[in-house]
């Protein structure tokens, strides 16, 4: 639901900025024709605000990527062992919790299956 709300932010930010882009051409047009003073006064600090929006969209899901991937690896080490011919023999070792799982899983059903 989170990820959502936050694409949700995303695509809001990025319509509000072509608004913002729409409404600067219009003023920048408007300028033209009246005064060109004013519309550069105005425009500039539109320009910005446009430039800021449009770069807080990636910025942003870089970000949220970021956590959400730091969340899916965890922060332990988790490791698969075996004992091979009476040596003890690592099998897997990832920081990685829900490749982890899927594995580990996996093994657990193949060693339950009937033979």
């Amino acid at each position: 639901m989170r990820r959502l709300a936050g694409r949700g932010a995303l695509n809001a930010g990025v319509v509000v900025g072509a608004v913002l882009a729409l409404l600067g051409v219009v003023y920048l047009i408007a300028g033209a024709v009246g005064d060109p003073d004013a519309a550069g006064k105005v425009l500039v600090p539109l320009a910005v605000v446009v430039v800021l929006v449009g770069l807080a969209g990636p910025a942003l899901e870089w970000t949220l990527h970021r956590l959400d991937h730091s969340y899916d690896q965890g922060i332990a080490m988790h490791e698969i062992w075996a004992v091979w011919r009476g040596r003890e023999v690592l099998l897997l070792r990832v920081t990685d919790e829900s490749r982890f799982g899927r594995i580990y899983r996996s093994i657990q059903r193949a060693m339950e299956a009937p033979r």
